[in-house]
């Protein structure tokens, strides 16, 4: 069960491309890009990138306004990570 956990969590990590590419951003400005860019691609050749879609977005909305309403709100990063793993569950 933490097995499916673990890699639900990180398909869903690997989903928010924003945070992809600020973590290139960072590799490009390193001393050596492309060993940086080259070990990026090495890891990331072994997790599937799943990208978002409507149900996604919608089920996002769903979480978040739950959160708000109850003052429980957190980032919303977070709540897409959930969002995309529950949606892949």
């Amino acid at each position: 069960m933490l097995h499916k956990f673990f890699s639900t969590v990180l398909y869903s990590i690997c989903s928010l491309l924003p945070i992809l590419s600020v973590l290139l951003f960072s590799y490009r400005r390193a001393a050596f890009p492309e060993a940086h860019m080259q070990t990026f691609r090495s890891f990331f050749r072994h997790f599937q990138l799943l990208n978002l879609n409507l149900p996604i977005v919608e089920k996002f909305a769903e979480i978040r306004s739950l959160l708000r309403r109850r003052g429980e709100l957190i980032s919303d990063f977070d709540i897409l990570i959930g969002a995309t793993a529950l949606h892949h569950d």
